[in-house]
């Protein structure tokens, strides 16, 4: 279950690795759009670019840090792991996928290992991860790792306010 699993490959890459992340964010989104009450149509037509652009941001702001996982079979990737730490300290786990086939395999929890690995030599002021509430086992997952809820953000969902 460690990194030296010998049926998969772990990789760093930097920013210019970020298009290589697309297939694997858009199950992650059809991932969340499935377990959410109020904002699936929304999380649903989500596309990459934006948040593409959001990590580029990051990326001239401060360090950004992407690591692969691929089975060494075959050379596919089946999990990353978005990381950053920006100018004023503050370090972001910014998005984790591992695909459903391989969840179970330790995969997640070397990739969040090897993420504070790289954040903590920063010494950043903070180190946070955003959540939606619905995924209970992504949240007992990075409780595991001393993540705890701080505050919960409450987002209006106007297509389901009553018409006036």
């Amino acid at each position: 279950m460690p990194q030296d699993n010998p049926e998969f490959i772990y990789r760093e890459a930097g920013i210019e690795a970020i298009d290589a992340v697309h297939p694997l964010w858009h199950k992650l989104n059809v991932f969340h759009s499935g377990i959410s009450t109020y904002f699936s149509d929304k999380i649903r037509i989500r596309q990459f670019e934006p948040r593409k652009q959001e990590i580029i941001a990051k990326s001239k702001a401060g360090k950004v840090r992407i690591e692969f996982v691929s089975l060494a079979s075959t050379g596919e990737d089946v999990a990353y792991c978005i990381s950053s730490v920006g100018e004023a300290g503050v370090a972001e786990i910014d998005s984790v996928f591992v695909d459903e086939r391989f969840r179970r395999h330790g995969i997640g929890h070397q990739l969040l290992t090897n993420a504070l690995a790289w954040i903590d030599p920063q010494n950043p002021t903070a180190v946070i991860i955003s959540v939606m509430h619905e995924n209970e086992e992504a949240i007992a997952f990075y409780r595991q790792f001393g993540f705890f809820p701080r505050s919960v953000l409450l987002r209006q969902n106007k297509d389901l306010m009553p018409k006036k």
